[in-house]
């Protein structure tokens, strides 16, 4: 891998609302450091329109009202973590799963 990739994966944000539900929009992680780059301005952006009195994320399209936002929460997950997490959901039984 070289200096200029990442590995791939899942980058969450999750916004937390003031009546206590949380929306939840899922992009795919960056290969490259400009790909990065793009998306961490991507969400820098959206956080930074309050000045338009909006916030909004994409995936679902969503627009909120920053006066109902109580915070956002930032996840990422590497392709590796999630093989992982998904090895071992196989190897348990869950619900209907096996």
């Amino acid at each position: 891998m070289s200096k200029e990739e990442y590995q791939s994966g899942k980058f969450v944000v999750t916004v937390l609302l003031s009546d206590g539900s949380e929306k939840e929009h899922q992009y795919d992680l960056p290969v490259t450091l400009k790909q990065a780059k793009e998306m961490l301005s991507m969400v820098f952006t959206a956080l930074g329109k309050r000045n338009s009195g909006l916030l909004w994320f994409d995936n679902p399209i969503t627009i909120y009202n920053p006066d109902n936002v109580s915070g956002i929460q930032f996840k990422f997950a590497t392709s590796k973590q999630i093989e992982e997490f998904m090895k071992q959901v196989r190897k348990k039984s869950i619900g209907f799963l096996k």
